[in-house]
């Protein structure tokens, strides 16, 4: 009687034991650059110095009548797990057609600063939107796959926005300025030459953009 009752506690145990190890374990954030979300319905994490790394920060200015245009992005990749892998997932964040200075214009690093203050929520850049009208400037994200195959809002019909929900702003006198910010957002992801489509939900990041173009 007693071994009966001693395999009954072992048995309650074990089916406890592998209950706990079924639940999803709550992982802190990042505390630097990072990508969080699920893309069809796979949860996915990037994380500069865990298993990824920032590529490369980029900005480009140019001049169309009078008008400063500025485009600022960078791209997070994860690094190589092992020999084998052919290609590395990674995701890039580019505000495009979004900062528009005329050229008359001395503090245009201030005016920046000041746009994404008083702007916390941000279009999804799309080349068109749902009801076919076009969009003049948003957040242009693009995911790399692991076969290697690139998705981009900007192909397709959106319908959703990017939060900022915190903006840290750090500028050094005749230096690099930089932005710091953490967003939110949910979005639809096109390919060249498919009519399939990717979702991202429920993403989280922390992105940075630096300013090297004007003070």
């Amino acid at each position: 009687m007693k071994k009966v009752k001693l395999l009954i506690i072992l048995l309650i145990a074990f089916i406890s034991f592998s209950c706990d190890q079924d639940k999803e374990t709550e992982v802190p954030e990042p505390k630097g650059i990072f990508f969080r979300g699920t893309i069809d319905g796979h949860k996915r994490t990037i994380a500069d110095g865990v298993n990824g790394y920032v590529v490369k920060y980029h900005d480009t200015c140019y001049v169309i009548d009078s008008f400063n245009y500025y485009e600022p992005f960078m791209i997070l990749s994860q690094e190589s797990q092992n020999y084998y892998v052919s290609s590395k997932e990674a995701i890039s964040f580019t505000f495009k057609d979004l900062f528009l200075f005329h050229d008359s214009i001395t503090n245009k690093d201030s005016m920046l600063g000041a746009y994404l203050y008083n702007h916390k929520l941000i279009p999804i850049y799309s080349n068109a939107s749902s009801n076919g009208s076009l969009i003049m400037g948003g957040l242009d994200i693009m995911w790399r796959d692991a076969e290697g195959r690139e998705w981009f809002t900007g192909l397709g019909a959106q319908n959703s926005i990017a939060t900022i929900d915190t903006l840290v702003i750090v500028r050094k006198p005749g230096m690099i300025s930089e932005y710091n910010m953490y967003i939110t957002f949910d979005c639809k992801l096109y390919t060249l030459g498919a009519s399939i489509s990717k979702e991202i939900k429920d993403a989280h990041a922390r992105i940075s953009i630096k300013n090297t173009c004007f003070y």
